[in-house]
């Protein structure tokens, strides 16, 4: 089983300044072949993603000169009108930075969640031209990338707000409670992780 020491919680620290922290993250764990990460093309659709997502969790970190702005504020003013009263409760965009060790190996890791419950769970936001939500999340590896963070966090609980764009309906998933292990993070600490020294 993982061991998760010397997590380190940032508020209100700049997304530059986070990719800055040391330690792998899912997005480089999920993409890379052989430890390196192939080359990403940042396209539309996943600019959209994040417009919804800064317009939501910081809005000073908006371009709302972009083209594709309107678009986010459409969806983003959606699921505020479902959701609006709970996320206005959401801690937004904490970021960490922690030691996952496991098996004699120990690796640095990052993450940056989108809301968090204290004490109780963490929510994940996506925006999806999909229109099986159930499907793209288990191809894309979600429950990964909330395992981890609910172990930084430190709660039991994970769900993903999702927003399918040709469905145009949001969904609030409920992904149980939290597994005891986690064989993806395990296999990436037995890889990246350097030999524990006491």
């Amino acid at each position: 089983m993982i061991e998760y020491r010397n997590i380190q919680r940032y508020d209100d620290l700049e997304f530059g300044k986070y990719l800055n922290l040391n330690g792998y993250s899912h997005s480089f764990l999920k993409r890379e072949v052989g430890g390196v990460s192939p080359e990403f093309t940042e396209t539309d659709k996943v600019r959209l993603g994040k417009l919804v997502d800064g317009i939501l969790t910081d809005p000073r970190s908006v371009d709302m000169k972009s083209n594709l702005y309107p678009a986010a504020k459409s969806i983003a003013y959606e699921i505020k009108t479902k959701f609006g009263t709970l996320i206005d409760k959401f801690e937004k965009q904490v970021s960490f930075s922690a030691e996952l060790e496991f098996s004699g190996f120990v690796m640095p890791t990052t993450c940056r969640l989108d809301f968090g419950v204290p004490n109780f769970a963490v929510i994940d936001l996506k925006v999806t031209y999909a229109t099986d939500v159930h499907a793209l999340i288990k191809f894309m590896g979600y429950e990964n990338q909330l395992w981890n963070y609910c172990k930084v966090y430190q709660v039991e609980r994970q769900y993903i707000l999702i927003y399918s764009v040709p469905l145009r309906r949001s969904f609030f998933l409920d992904l149980g409670e939290l597994q005891k292990r986690n064989a993806f993070w395990e296999n990436k600490v037995l890889k990246f992780g350097n030999v524990l020294t006491r």
